[in-house]
Parts: C-alpha cells; sequence; structure tokens
C-alpha cells in the first residue's frame, strides 16, 4: 500500500469512528480494510498524477471478507430451488 493511501484510510477510519460508522476491535471475526483511489472524474486524468492534491473524499475504504468467511460455517440445508419445488406441486 502506498504511503498516501495508508495516511488516507487511516484519516478516513478516524471519520468513520467519530461518526459512529466503524469501531476498534481486535475480535476473531474482524476483518482488514484498505483503501483504493475512486476513479478520476475527468478522462485521462489520473489519481496518482495529482497525490499532493488527495482529499479524503479521493478514497473509498474497502474490506476484506476473505477472513470472516472462513469462520462461518456454510448452510448445509440450503432453500429447495423453484424449478424443484414447481416439479413437486405438479407430481
Amino acid at each position: 500500500m502506498a504511503l498516501i493511501e495508508r495516511e488516507m484510510g487511516r484519516k478516513l477510519l478516524k471519520q468513520y469512528e467519530e461518526a459512529g460508522i466503524t469501531q476498534k476491535s481486535r475480535s476473531s471475526y474482524c476483518s482488514p480494510a484498505f483503501v483504493k483511489w475512486k476513479k478520476a472524474k475527468s478522462k485521462g486524468a489520473k489519481c496518482e498524477d495529482n497525490a499532493e492534491e488527495m482529499k479524503v473524499e479521493d478514497f473509498r475504504l474497502l474490506t476484506d471478507y476473505k477472513e470472516l468467511n472462513k469462520h462461518i460455517a456454510s448452510d448445509s440445508n440450503s432453500p429447495p430451488r423453484i424449478e424443484t419445488i414447481i416439479q413437486t406441486l405438479k407430481s
């Protein structure tokens, strides 16, 4: 992760914590977060070109749920497909 992404990520997380959207956690169910630049509004302009002019609003916070999914048990009793239900009702 680039230095500016790390800095903006910290700012975003601080704003979200102050707004009550997120909270710090050390739970085994917490998921890592990272930031990415939003796509540039003007065609041809890249965010990387204007790194010194970047604002928090130019980034978005993303969450990687892979670790969380490892802790969640899959549902072995999933609901039947609609086609199966219709076939059962027809017979």
